[in-house]
């Protein structure tokens, strides 16, 4: 890599390799070679012979910018939260670059303390090329477009669901229904169905004030995990989700975030004594935090 240029690190996991390599090319593309780009999964990025790890950190030491590729998947590596870090902690930039579901409102810890892009709009996409540019002393590339870059990346993380592949993610959500109040605030990501969408009960609504659902205005549905035969009745959710659930017809294969809000009551039949438990059932709430189409 010529020495002179500002380097921009792409921090991901084997899995986001296609996208990795999709936000290179268009880095490529848009700024015409006028930063080195370090991705471990192009091979311009290592020589042969190159001690990989040594040279990841010494790469990490020396950029200006780390692009982290914050996927549903990702988020939760070891790996890529060692490369975050070692990033943050010698000064260089960190800009989580959200794909494949993910939005910047659902990072978790320490990503969210991070102003973070969406790769899969427009506005994300020009914001980060604006800012690379500057770190190259250039002005913004108004002859790249930046609508086909966008479909570009999109196109590197079409997938279908598979029930091998919603494994661990099952596997979560059963740890979870049996140790609700251990899992309260925790979340996954992978693949689900939404069916039965229906307006939110004020009583369901008032059991879980911290997640900005409002009677009349929020949803609620049963969802279908691929690869799992039990039912989940009670998920929730609340603005662009919302929307997003309306958009699409009912059993759309989606990718997207549960998070486990513990237990509420069902009170299926009335009673003017709130200490008498006849008529209560306890199930567990769903909070669905982000979607999109898989």
């Amino acid at each position: 890599m010529i020495q002179n240029k500002p380097t921009v690190f792409i921090s991901h996991i084997h899995t986001d390799e296609a996208t990795a390599n999709a936000i290179d090319a268009e880095l490529r593309r848009a700024l015409l070679g006028a930063v080195n780009v370090f991705n471990s999964s192009n091979r311009r990025s290592l020589e042969p012979g190159d001690p990989f790890r040594d040279k990841i950190i010494e790469t990490l030491k020396n950029s200006e910018c780390t692009l982290v590729i914050a996927s549903p998947d990702s988020v939760s590596s070891p790996w890529v939260n060692f490369e975050a870090g070692g990033a943050w902690v010698s000064g260089c930039r960190v800009i989580p670059c959200c794909v494949n579901g993910m939005k910047p409102t659902s990072l978790p810890v320490p990503l969210s303390h991070l102003h973070g892009l969406s790769l899969d709009s427009e506005d994300g996409l020009t914001a980060l090329l604006k800012h690379i540019a500057q770190l190259a002393g250039l002005d913004y590339p108004t002859t790249y477009d930046v609508s086909a870059g966008v479909t570009n990346i999109m196109d590197s993380w079409k997938t279908t669901a598979t029930p091998k592949e919603n494994d661990q993610f099952v596997a979560w959500v059963r740890r979870a229904e049996r140790r609700p109040k251990r899992h309260v605030g925790l979340s996954s990501s992978r693949f689900f169905r939404a069916r039965g969408i229906t307006a939110t009960d004020p009583i369901e609504i008032k059991q879980l004030p911290d997640h900005g659902l409002s009677s009349g205005d929020s949803v609620r549905c049963t969802l279908y995990i691929e690869g799992d035969d039990r039912v989940r009745s009670y998920c929730f959710a609340a603005d662009k989700v919302a929307d997003l659930l309306d958009e699409f017809p009912e059993n759309t294969l989606l990718r997207g975030t549960l998070e486990c809000a513990g237990q509420i009551k069902v009170y299926s039949m009335p009673s003017w004594d709130p200490d008498d438990d006849r008529g209560i059932d306890y199930f567990i709430a769903w909070i669905i935090k982000d979607a999109t189409k898989a």
